[in-house]
């Protein structure tokens, strides 16, 4: 995928998945959970979903760290290191569902959200995305999940 391609799908990541949740999103984050956003999923994950805690409807949920490694923490390293991480001081972990694969973000208070070094399975849209590639910031949009959940 051209980087263009993968901006546009980074763009419609934010507009029509991050920003209509951030609610949702923050509620998770801010309890040091993972929260799972669904983004144009695929059928096929319904099962794997279903086995996250997914009640069929939420486009976002929380998935505990015990269910997280015996699910996505099994995929690869780079995984594994992700979902064993504690988070603190609202920054947080968003595990995304996009289409045919997924892709790890990170989000911090007043740098935005990053995709996790490494983690771009080639399966997902935002395939040809750099690795340490910046989704969006407070800066460039004025928007934190912290603001928006007051």
């Amino acid at each position: 995928m051209t980087t263009d391609k993968a901006r546009r799908f980074l763009d419609s990541l934010l507009e029509k998945s991050i920003r209509p949740n951030v609610g949702a999103l923050a509620r998770i984050l801010l309890r040091g959970e993972i929260a799972v956003l669904l983004h144009d999923p695929a059928p096929f994950w319904n099962e794997a979903l279903a086995a996250m805690g997914w009640d069929g409807r939420a486009k976002v949920f929380a998935l505990d760290g015990a269910l997280a490694m015996r699910t996505i923490g099994q995929s690869d390293p780079v995984t594994a290191a992700w979902v064993q991480r504690r988070c603190r001081g609202g920054v947080g972990r968003i595990f995304v569902v996009a289409r045919a694969g997924s892709l790890l973000v990170n989000y911090q208070p007043g740098k935005g959200y990053r995709i996790e070094p490494g983690s771009t399975d080639g399966g997902s849209g935002a395939r040809g995305a750099p690795a340490t590639q910046r989704i969006w910031s407070r800066e460039e949009k004025s928007h934190s999940l912290a603001r928006e959940d007051s």
